[in-house]
């Protein structure tokens, strides 16, 4: 048995992670040197739900529950929404930024996949649509992190039109963050 670590993703348009990752900097700027653990641009996405590790048999059977939900789900509209932090804004552990716009889209396609893909993930927590940007190493950053966490962020609309099952699997390295892969691809109704 290989057993993969894989997550269901909404994917991310250019122009969206351009923000993010121009917010990112800027923060950068502000907080502690190294304070901050920050996700890579290339690795900016919306996690609809996190399946853990899983025999590699398993993918196609993953990748058909996909395509059928995402055939039954018409193309919406996501926004950049306010930012926040788990597990609070006054201990800020993850960093992220959150969506608005049909949101309700997003959580039904995150239950519609938990309740078909049940036996691959345990993740019993309440689920609630963000990126993550990065992840707090000390606390020497949570009083400057605090108030950036309620700065405005440009508004950047975008089409939500595929799913993708991801793998992810270690760096290489001390310093090397986690390596994404692509494994497949489900495309919304009319996308």
């Amino acid at each position: 048995m290989t057993a993969e670590r894989l997550f269901i993703a909404l994917p991310l348009p250019a122009d969206v992670k351009q923000v993010l990752t121009a917010r990112q900097t800027a923060w950068q700027r502000v907080l502690p040197a190294n304070s901050m653990r920050w996700v890579d641009a290339t690795h900016l996405h919306l996690t609809l739900l996190f399946l853990g590790a899983v025999d590699a048999r398993h993918v196609p059977g993953i990748t058909s529950v996909m395509t059928r939900t995402a055939q039954r789900t018409p193309v919406f509209t996501l926004e950049l929404g306010p930012a926040g932090a788990f597990p609070s804004l006054v201990r800020p552990g993850v960093v992220w930024q959150g969506v608005a716009g049909d949101v309700a889209s997003v959580s039904r396609l995150h239950t519609q996949l938990s309740t078909q893909l049940l036996a691959f993930h345990a993740n019993k927590q309440r689920f609630h649509p963000h990126i993550t940007l990065g992840r707090l190493r000390g606390m020497n950053a949570r009083a400057p992190l605090q108030a950036l966490l309620l700065e405005e962020v440009q508004r950047v609309h975008w089409q939500v039109t595929e799913l993708q099952l991801i793998r992810s699997s270690p760096g290489t390295g001390k310093q090397a963050s986690r390596t994404y892969t692509v494994l497949s691809h489900a495309y919304l109704k009319d996308a």
